[in-house]
């Protein structure tokens, strides 16, 4: 198994209970094929750096897990299908950052 780091950004007009739905969804996509989830974190509402579907701020998420390779996949399928995300990015992590940032996470 890899570990993943998927940061993403939902748009600014969700409310608390929908923000945190879509994440509990996305983050249910990862357990329910046998990922492991470390961190959740969410970074706060930011200034994007160029508009996006007309938004000028975003929320940002992140998520730290170890998972095969198809759930990955999967998730960034599920995130560009949703209108709630705005954009997303996953990078699968080396092995030594991958340890620290599993340590700074406990």
């Amino acid at each position: 198994m890899n570990t993943y780091e998927t940061i993403f950004i939902t748009t600014p007009n969700l409310s608390e209970d929908e923000e945190k739905s879509t994440v509990e969804a996305l983050q249910t996509v990862i357990t329910e094929r046998g990922g492991e989830v470390y961190i959740t974190e969410r970074m706060g509402r930011r200034r994007l750096g160029y508009p996006i579907r007309k938004f000028d701020d975003g929320v940002y998420t992140r998520f730290l897990y170890d998972s095969d390779t198809e759930v990955p996949k999967e998730l960034e399928r599920r995130m560009r299908l949703s209108d709630r995300v705005l954009r997303a990015l996953t990078v699968r992590m080396e092995r030594e950052w991958a340890a620290d940032s599993k340590e700074q996470a406990v």
